[in-house]
């Protein structure tokens, strides 16, 4: 059963018409290794999905700024608060 969450980002995805499955993808299994602690795997999938999303949608866009959210609480459940803090300032670099 899917969760609450799991079916927003769903509608989300489908009013944005990305129809690009693979950003879709990438975002899931982001999370799931995310909350299993394997932040190696997560970070390059949260990272491709936000270029992903810039690109089809533009910066402003609201699926956009929540994924770039979830960066920003990637780096900061991994002590990387300097790298977070360029990310909510929209200057991302890459660790």
């Amino acid at each position: 059963m899917r969760n609450a969450a799991s079916r927003r980002r769903e509608r989300l995805f489908d009013i944005s018409g990305i129809t690009h499955r693979s950003t879709r993808l990438e975002l899931q299994l982001a999370d799931v290794y995310d909350v299993q602690g394997r932040h190696e795997l997560a970070e390059p999938l949260f990272l491709e999905a936000v270029a992903s999303l810039r690109d089809q949608l533009g910066n402003a866009h609201p699926l956009t700024q929540r994924t770039v959210g979830q960066v920003v609480s990637h780096y900061r459940a991994r002590g990387m608060s300097d790298v977070a803090d360029k990310w909510e300032a929209d200057e991302p670099e890459r660790p």
